[in-house]
């Protein structure tokens, strides 16, 4: 078989030359081309028979059509294999260029995400530099925890404690700005800077150190500064939701003012809940001189108090559920009468199990505080 199979590769390819008459191949073509002519031949010059003489013509020119045949397709078959050729390797070429061209692409992708994550992540280490590192313990807070988690490598949440001049007064601010992410987290570093304002005002003694009046500072600064004075005009909506609160250690004065966020208050194994505005802080809807609710608290010994973004609350568990308000209560009333430092590690916990393996929804913000008193 493997010889037949040179055989017709031989005479493909013309190898022999002048010798192809070596090749069997070729001489059977040309024992099919004598046969023809003696056909021919005999059917005109020796049959005497018209019978005879049509059949011999007739099958000699059956073989030369078969042999004609046999010779056009196998030029056409010829023909059409090297015309695939030629686009099978046009297509080669083209496929290797755009493939080029990908990894160039992916390339160019890779170095941009890279870029892209490398400047979220300095920008991550930026904003965890502006939350408290040093929290004044002693002088003004006995107990404390904070946890803070943004849904992204940044977010919109951030919580400050700010120290006034006279070393008797401190601000603590919880802050849920508009938006996760990148956007959130401009909306917080436009807080610090309000913030550290604000601080200054108050030292300078230009107005009352009143969280509704904290509030006001924050809503007409964020409005000014982000356009959103003119409802038609203005292309920024973005503010915060929030709550401050001011404590005084030699008068034991605490005062609480909130936007959408209620302020937990633990006295005497009871819990009283202090709802706050349903206004927010900026945004164009807000008016540019919206007035905020200032509630004044009473501190006593292991009075304690806790604030929380609605990131907590609004986080989806299985079977499309909330953790809700009324998790979060129950948490506080199992746990309050723990030290606040080991409760960190309670809610988080508690967080954990609850959202399972569903996605973190929105950033979050829960601080626990016991003042000295």
């Amino acid at each position: 078989m493997s010889q037949l199979s040179e055989y017709i590769k031989d005479y493909r390819d013309n190898r022999y030359g002048i010798s192809m008459i070596f090749n069997p191949l070729y001489r059977i073509k040309l024992t099919h081309m004598i046969g023809v002519a003696i056909l021919i031949l005999n059917a005109l010059l020796l049959t005497e028979n018209t019978y005879a003489t049509l059949i011999q013509l007739a099958v000699a020119l059956v073989i030369f059509l078969h042999d004609f045949d046999d010779r056009y397709l196998k030029r056409s078959l010829s023909e059409k294999i090297k015309e695939l050729e030629e686009l099978s390797n046009e297509l080669q070429v083209k496929v290797k260029e755009k493939t080029e061209h990908l990894e160039k692409r992916n390339v160019e992708i890779e170095k941009a995400h890279k870029s892209m994550q490398d400047s979220i992540s300095f920008a991550s280490q930026i904003q965890q530099a502006l939350l408290p590192k040093n929290v004044p313990f002693n002088s003004h807070i006995k107990d404390f925890f904070s946890f803070w988690q943004p849904r992204d490598t940044v977010g919109g949440d951030i919580f400050l404690f700010s120290e006034l001049k006279s070393e008797k007064e401190i601000l603590v601010m919880v802050i849920d700005g508009a938006g996760h992410g990148v956007p959130g987290a401009f909306v917080t570093m436009l807080v610090k800077a309000i913030e550290a304002q604000i601080v200054a005002e108050l030292d300078k003694g230009c107005f009352p150190p009143e969280p509704s009046e904290i509030l006001r500072y924050f809503n007409r600064q964020i409005k000014t500064m982000l356009k959103q004075v003119d409802r038609r005009s203005s292309r920024s909506n973005a503010g915060f939701d929030g709550g401050v609160i001011y404590y005084n250690r030699e008068t034991n004065v605490c005062k609480y003012a909130g936007a959408k966020t209620p302020l937990y208050i633990v006295k005497d194994d009871d819990i009283e809940i202090i709802k706050s505005d349903r206004k927010h802080v900026g945004f164009v809807r807000t008016d540019l001189e919206e007035r905020y609710t200032c509630y004044d608290i009473e501190i006593t010994k292991g009075t304690k108090l806790y604030l929380s973004t609605d990131g907590l609350l609004d986080q989806e568990g299985d079977g499309d559920s909330k953790f809700g308000k009324r998790n979060f209560e129950s948490f506080i009333r199992d746990n309050y009468s723990q030290p606040l430092r080991e409760q960190k590690e309670m809610i988080v916990d508690k967080f954990h199990r609850f959202k399972s393996n569903n996605k973190q929804n929105d950033d979050i913000t829960v601080v626990g505080i016991e003042f000295v008193s």
